[in-house]
């Protein structure tokens, strides 16, 4: 861990059963607590999409190349499958 990040502590209140789980994980794994939730935190949202994806996402909030379909074997059929 960089010493140039400020740290922050924050509180996750989990039932119990959820905790034993977590804490069993992390000793399979041989990792801290902490870790074992970092980890899942960066997997689940430091995703970042890639410039094509972005450009979809900017097209189809704009409303632009779209395609409709009557219904979803219609768009099958459309689609080859």
């Amino acid at each position: 861990m960089s010493t140039s990040h400020r740290m922050v502590r924050t509180t996750l209140d989990l039932c119990v059963e959820e905790h034993r789980r977590l804490k069993a994980i992390a000793a399979l794994k041989g990792v801290s607590f902490r870790e074992l939730v970092m980890e899942c935190v960066r997997e689940k949202y430091e995703k970042t999409p890639n410039e094509e994806t972005l450009e979809a996402f900017r097209q189809s909030e704009a409303g632009e190349g779209l395609v409709e379909y009557k219904s979803v074997s219609d768009m099958l059929k459309k689609l080859g499958g």
